[in-house]
């Protein structure tokens, strides 16, 4: 009744006399309606809905159109009104007697006590007791639906508060009022023009002049209007935002969060280089306590001294003539102050590396906070879309002869908008699909002993990083034996397959376009386009649909669907040196298995896992699609490489119960990041739902895991034999590098050039890092490697990558040193190649050819 009170507000405002006429007429009857304790009927039920639509047809025209025709409005909803009327005019003769009842007793016994109480000399005693009766005749105004008594009412207790020095004279104004109210309604007149005196009216509108003194003087006192306020005063204000505008702000903070993950990988390369600058010092400090116990032992020969000095004389050109002639002790105090200077210099970088980590943290607390605030902004309450379901069920129900209840289960739960809105058709064929095929006819419900009335539950749950939706009937259940018939009927199984088939397999044949179980279409089902159509709205969401039944008992669909289409958590993983991304909802579980768990019959491989047998997903199927771009290296891959080990790392992916396993060969991250979706220049396979970007710019395909079960479901159905990779497919793999240095800007043009020149690159800050890729990356057909670097030199690890590897792997030494002292020294070691820095591109990529060629590497 509120609301359609507010309507005809509304509409009396911008001047739509028709809509407000209508909804004047229907408040009065919801007003009526509310005064009735008798049971609202089937008849009545369908009267009400009717003056519904006929309230809402002519205001969406209003609203769509522009315009409405007020007449053919008016002319269609009045006979419906005029049954309503009657049918609520039965207690009127009721409600008429209980009015004159109260106005001859309750009211007369009313003003009697006003009376008493202007004659009590008593101004405080008087003030509450008027105060009490003029409530009293409110609450019985509204009660009898007098609205001069309400009017009176009001204006009286405005009145009291407002002007405290005039009791007496508000009071006698009002009892005359009053009066005057319950004579004209026992005359007959129950609305009577009995608006309050003007005298009345003016005491209520303006106060005394002592009540404007005290009134400013509470004003003066009063808190100051910046300070908030209490949280009954709080209002909260909303706004209206274009879809698009908020679409794009979630886009931009998607591509906040893709720098972000940049931001965090020249963050780590930035404290890589910092603990480079440390091992510096600390090489520093031994060579000061070196230098430092040499003077000690030269400074009791004065002959040792001069000779040092001399040597140094001569040999240090890069030495100023007045610095040649400093003694050896002033040399070294020098070296002692320099190396203070620079552990000085490493303190205050130190602490300003302790200060970007706060502001990193809090940055990345912030972005976090503004992701989830506009993932929120941009949903709804699932309950929006859900309460638009009663009148269908009802409706429906009404036209099958049926007995239907629908519950509605966690309607607050929040859905992305732009799922909500593509949600409408995929629930309609369900509830529908529900109606018709699973709720039974009230004599079948209670031959079976249920209650005559079926139950639709939806239920709506978030569970994890996913939006769980279920639609649920306490009907007849899927009867096998009918899916069965009509896949044979239509030649779509053999009578022995379709007698084989498993439950999963045959329901899956209710998503087909064309699959029904009825023999006669109807307006409602029979045509099985229903259920086609929910999978494919649902599959274009990156979601999925599963069924599951109990005979004579129930029949649940479950929609999957991901809590927001933007920003999720990514698993990136590799495969045949390629990376690939899956969302980590889709994940059922990651395995680490034994190579000899894994069995091969007739072509395909399997994995017994809980006691079930997992098919293989065939690495031809993801290959089959394979893009030229490989994987960068900027740093060591940081998951471990089970392979290494004689372990198999399986995904395992399920659409209800049915199970795959996809074999990977590397974890490396898990991460919040952005899906974007393929241009429509590119056709991507089905398997695939988008590309992200990682931090340091490598594009990677993400995986759909519904689709990749669905599709090996088909491809296990049609019995077909695991194909090889076709060859117009296959690319050949590039080689692969390996750059040991420790300075970061050389590794990454070092990186550059070779990716240019068609290498694959993989990076090491030192001997330590360059052996353990060695040993866990078996495809390196070459080093380009540095001589002066932390932990292991270049040197060490030429002699240690010699004893690992032999002689037929080309190393190339390129470094600063150009003494052929050094040069001799590493061609003794086995180095292939000695080039100086700085080099020449054309220079190093022509090195390598040639080397390569004599080699006979491809």
């Amino acid at each position: 009744m509120r609301i359609v009170h507010s309507l005809k507000g509304g509409a009396a405002c911008v001047g739509l006399n028709h809509i407000q006429n209508l909804a004047h007429q229907l408040e009065s009857i919801f007003k009526r309606l509310g005064e009735k304790k008798s049971e609202i009927d089937l008849e009545l039920e369908n009267l009400l809905l009717y003056a519904y639509d006929c309230l809402r047809a002519p205001l969406l025209e209003e609203i769509q159109i522009g315009k409405s025709n007020q007449e053919a409005a008016l002319e269609k909803a009045q006979p419906v009104l005029a049954r309503l009327e009657a049918k609520l005019s039965l207690n009127e003769k009721k409600k008429t007697d209980a009015t004159e009842f109260l106005l001859a007793e309750e009211v007369a016994q009313g003003l009697s006590r006003l009376e008493v109480i202007l004659g009590n000399p008593n101004v405080l005693e008087m003030r509450e007791a008027l105060k009490a009766q003029v409530e009293i005749f409110r609450k019985l105004g509204e009660l009898s639906d007098l609205p001069d008594f309400v009017a009176i009412a009001q204006t009286t207790l405005k009145a009291l508060q407002t002007n405290s020095q005039a009791d007496q004279t508000i009071g006698q104004l009002a009892l005359e009022d009053f009066r005057a109210a319950q004579e004209a309604v026992l005359a007959g007149n129950r609305h009577p023009d009995g608006n309050p005196c003007a005298a009345l009216g003016n005491l209520a509108s303006s106060p005394s002049f002592e009540d404007k003194v005290e009134g400013e003087e509470t004003l003066l006192s009063s808190p100051s209007p910046h300070l908030p306020l209490s949280p009954k005063a709080a209002l909260h204000l909303g706004v209206r935002m274009d879809l698009d505008r908020l679409e794009l702000l979630n886009n931009l903070v998607g591509e906040l969060v893709t720098q972000d993950n940049r931001f965090l990988l020249q963050n780590q390369q930035h404290e890589e280089t910092l603990e480079v600058l440390r091992g510096c010092l600390n090489r520093f400090k031994q060579l000061e306590r070196a230098f430092q116990s040499w003077g000690n032992q030269l400074s009791s020969d004065r002959n040792g001294i001069n000779k040092v000095e001399l040597s140094l004389n001569k040999h240090s050109r890069s030495i100023s003539h007045r610095d040649s002639h400093r003694s050896l002790p002033a040399m070294r105090q020098t070296l002692t102050e320099e190396i203070a200077q620079l552990e000085e210099v490493l303190q205050d970088l130190g602490l300003l590396n302790q200060g970007f980590q706060k502001i990193l943290k809090h940055r990345q607390k912030n972005i976090k906070q503004i992701q989830t605030n506009l993932s929120q902004a941009r949903m709804s309450p699932v309950g929006e879309l859900l309460n638009q379901f009663h009148r269908m069920v009802r409706d429906l129900a009404v036209k099958e002869n049926k007995q239907v209840r629908l519950k509605l289960n966690g309607v607050k739960t929040l859905v992305d908008r732009a799922i909500l809105e593509k949600l409408y058709d995929p629930l309609v064929h369900l509830v529908r699909n529900a109606l018709a095929h699973g709720i039974e006819a009230p004599e079948v419900r209670q031959a079976q002993g249920k209650s005559p009335q079926g139950t639709i539950t939806i239920s709506t749950y978030h569970r994890g990083n996913q939006t769980y939706i279920e639609v649920q009937d306490d009907g007849q259940g899927i009867d096998l034996e009918k899916i069965r018939a009509s896949v044979i009927a239509r030649s779509w199984l053999s009578p022995t397959d379709a007698a084989t088939a498993s439950k999963e397999r045959l329901y899956e044949y209710l998503f087909s376009c064309g699959f029904s179980t009825v023999e006669q279409v109807s307006q409602l089902s029979g045509r099985g386009m229903g259920l086609s159509a929910v999978r494919l709205q649902v599959s274009t969401l990156k979601g999925s649909v599963t069924v599951t039944s109990e005979p004579r008992r129930s029949t649940t669909f479950t929609l999957r669907l991901p809590l927001t289409l933007t920003i999720i958590k990514l698993l990136v993983f590799s495969i045949d040196a390629r990376l690939l991304a899956i969302p980590g909802a889709q994940i059922f579980s990651i395995v680490i298995a034994q190579q000899q768990q894994i069995e091969t019959s007739q072509d395909r491989q399997f994995y017994y896992w809980q006691g079930q047998r997992i098919p293989l997903y065939p690495q031809s199927l993801l290959s089959a699609y394979r893009y030229p771009t490989v994987f960068k290296t900027s740093q060591s891959l940081p998951g471990k490489d089970w392979k290494k080990l004689g372990k198999v790392t399986l995904l395992l992916l399920s659409r209800g119960e049915q199970f795959i396993a996809v074999k990977i060969d590397q974890i490396l991250m898990e991460q919040d990041l952005v899906i974007k979706p393929f241009n429509e220049a590119i056709t991507p396979p089905s398997s695939l739902c988008g590309c992200t970007i990682l931090g340091d710019g490598s594009l990677v395909p993400v995986l759909d895991g519904s689709a990749l079960v669905e599709k090996w479901l088909q491809f296990s159905e049609s019995g077909e034999t695991v194909p090889p990779l076709p060859s117009s497919f296959t690319l050949p793999p590039p080689p692969a590098l390996l750059v040991v240095d420790d300075s970061l800007t050389i590794r990454q043009t070092l990186s550059m050039t070779l990716q240019k020149g068609g290498y694959r690159v993989i990076l090491a800050r030192d001997g330590w890092e360059a052996l353990a890729q060695l040993r866990q990356e078996s495809q390196i057909q070459g080093i380009i490697c540095d001589i002066e670097m932390p932990r292991m030199n270049g040197l060490e690890f030429l002699s240690r990558c010699r004893q690992l590897k032999g002689e037929s792997l080309p190393i190339i030494m390129l470094t600063s040193r150009s003494s052929e002292k050094y040069r001799q020294l590493a061609q003794q070691l086995g180095a292939t190649s000695y080039l100086t820095k700085p080099y020449v591109d054309e220079e190093l990529l022509s090195i390598l050819k040639t080397i390569r060629e004599k080699l006979g590497l491809n």
